[in-house]
Parts: structure tokens; sequence; C-alpha cells
């Protein structure tokens, strides 16, 4: 089964505005503080590796959200699982 192999992963970024918008409060960028705005996101996979073809399943959770007001939403995680995660299926690698 040397086609199965496994995969760890974490993700963080964010999407920001210039100008203030009263839609997404706190999305503009603000240089002294654009550290604390990533959001993170981490999860396990498994892959399919058939050299022509790869299949993958991914299955991740949120481990920060800046937004949130306690933003180590990974704390919840455990508690609200269904609410936190995202399953992600993929034919050939992400990028």
């Amino acid at each position: 089964y040397s086609f199965i192999k496994g995969a760890l992963f974490t993700d963080f970024g964010n999407i920001w505005t210039l100008q203030p918008d009263p839609a997404r409060p706190g999305a503009e960028f603000r240089f002294n503080s654009f550290a604390k705005q990533f959001a993170v996101g981490s999860g396990i996979g498994i892959r399919f590796d058939f050299t022509f073809l790869i299949l993958r399943f991914d299955i991740a959770t949120k481990v920060y959200d800046p937004t949130d007001t306690a933003p180590w939403v990974i704390r919840k995680a455990l508690r609200q699982t269904a609410n936190q995660t995202a399953i992600n299926i993929g034919i050939g690698y992400p990028f």
C-alpha cells in the first residue's frame, strides 16, 4: 500500500481592506497589529497517490479566529467539533 500517504498541515492568512468597512468591522489592515489578524487552521489528510492521479481527503478545524471574542477557538473545537470542522476532497496537489 505504498500509494497511501498521510498529511499534516497548517494554513494561515486573512483578507484585509484598505479602508474601514461597516459590513466587515476590524477588516482594515493595521500594520501595528496585523500579526494578530491572521486566522489559523490545521488538519490531517490522506493521499492516494497513483502517480498519474492523486486523490486528497482532508479534515481541518479552526485554531485561531481573529474575529471571535475568544480567538483561540481550538479550545471550543472539542465541544463543538461539527461547527469548527471542514472536510475537503481534491484531485491533484492544491497548488
